[in-house]
Order: C-alpha cells, then structure tokens, then sequence
C-alpha cells in the first residue's frame, strides 16, 4: 500500500465526511491501479459534494466549455 493511501486513510479516520479527502484517496488509489476502490471513493466524494459531478472549472481547462443545457 503507498504512503499516500495509508495517510489519506488516517486523514478520512479525522475528516470521514470530507469530500476531498475520499476524492483524493480515490486518485492515490487509482494511481496504485486500485480502480474499484477508487471508483468507490470518487463516489463518495460526489455523494458528498455533489458539485464535484461537474469536473474542473478552471479557465483554460477543456471542459470549461459552457455545456448545453
């Protein structure tokens, strides 16, 4: 198990309703090849912060692009 997996477990013993923490054990996890695990995280992230569905938001990013409604 990678270092970043076993800190952001300890993170999500402290913070267990951070959206963040789960989104990115969910990436320490997939980077690990993990990806059910990941999968899982990620949609906990999503349950909790729901605006997370909608991806990055950053100028420049490509899906920044305005979506039809």
């Amino acid at each position: 198990m990678g270092d970043a997996v076993v800190q952001y477990a300890f993170a999500l013993q402290l913070l267990p309703n951070s959206a963040r923490v789960h989104f990115n054990m969910g990436m320490a996890l997939a980077r690990l090849g993990g990806l059910q695990k990941a999968i899982e995280q990620y949609r906990e992230a999503v349950r909790l912060e729901p605006l997370l569905r909608r991806g990055p938001q950053q100028p420049g990013h490509s899906s920044a692009a305005p979506r039809p409604p």
